[in-house]
């Protein structure tokens, strides 16, 4: 399945119920429509062609008010270049010194990328399964920002689990074996397929990125270039796209990109 255009948009429909609590829409709340990943992320020209929208509960929007903001400072250094020159903006970023490959680093220590990857991730399984995905749903991720150990400062490597989702992923994508959204004029880009674990659990494989989010970090070497992860809901939808069992030889280099291809 693939939604890359406001016509297959239109098509497949939007969920019917608040993506982001559950709720029924018609249960006396008020209602509005969420950006999802956020507008504010985009730089003015990418928002206008075919962006993501989904219904929620205005409550349930206003509450992200404060992760939006401090990501769209961060990521407005990736098309815009206006807003990391204010520094009344630059002031709601709290920095700290860490040792990056043996060099000093700033790293920053409120940044929600957590929150965001999961709103992301939990708008995606609404809008292409409908069906609701809780916030406490069992998941595990890698980001292209890289993170330090809190005591040491020192850089985490990605689980070896990074490399082989992202190269599942990549695989799927090629044998049209997953579900792909592309939106904001092409500036975000996000696959998924479905496996299963050794005990016959299913889970999603999803890789998602908003511009080249890597580039906000320095370069490092066999870092995976992507949001890439799982999550293990309470059971696979019934129309979701399945990994394929075939063997396909990819270098290092392209498992590292495991959306370059859509």
């Amino acid at each position: 399945m693939e939604i890359t255009s406001q016509s297959q948009l239109r098509a497949h429909g939007a969920p019917n119920f608040c993506y982001l609590c559950g709720g029924d829409l018609s249960n006396g709340l008020a209602l509005n429509r969420d950006h999802c990943p956020p507008k504010s992320f985009f730089a003015p020209a990418d928002r206008i062609n075919y962006p993501l929208i989904l219904p929620t509960h205005q409550p349930c929007n206003n509450s992200w008010h404060g992760a939006d903001e401090l990501i769209a400072i961060l990521a407005d250094a990736l098309h815009s270049n206006v807003k990391n020159q204010n520094q009344s903006l630059l002031r709601k970023l709290d920095v700290e010194i860490v040792t990056l490959n043996g060099q000093l680093a700033s790293a920053l220590t409120n940044f929600p990328l957590a929150p965001m990857t999961g709103r992301i991730i939990r708008g995606m399984h609404s809008l292409l399964y409908r069906e609701y995905l809780p916030p406490s749903i069992n998941n595990k991720f890698h980001a292209p920002l890289p993170e330090a150990e809190a005591n040491t400062k020192l850089l985490k490597l990605p689980l070896e689990q990074t490399f082989a989702f992202s190269e599942t992923l990549r695989k799927a994508v090629l044998t049209d074996s997953a579900e792909i959204v592309r939106a904001y004029n092409g500036k975000f880009k996000y696959a998924c397929t479905w496996e299963h674990l050794d005990d016959g659990t299913p889970f999603c494989i999803f890789a998602f990125d908003i511009y080249r989010f890597y580039a906000l970090a320095p370069p490092l070497n066999d870092f995976p270039r992507a949001f890439i992860g799982m999550y293990i809901p309470e059971q696979a939808p019934d129309l979701c796209s399945w990994a394929p069992r075939i063997e396909m030889e990819f270098s290092r280099e392209e498992i590292l990109h495991p959306l370059a291809q859509t």
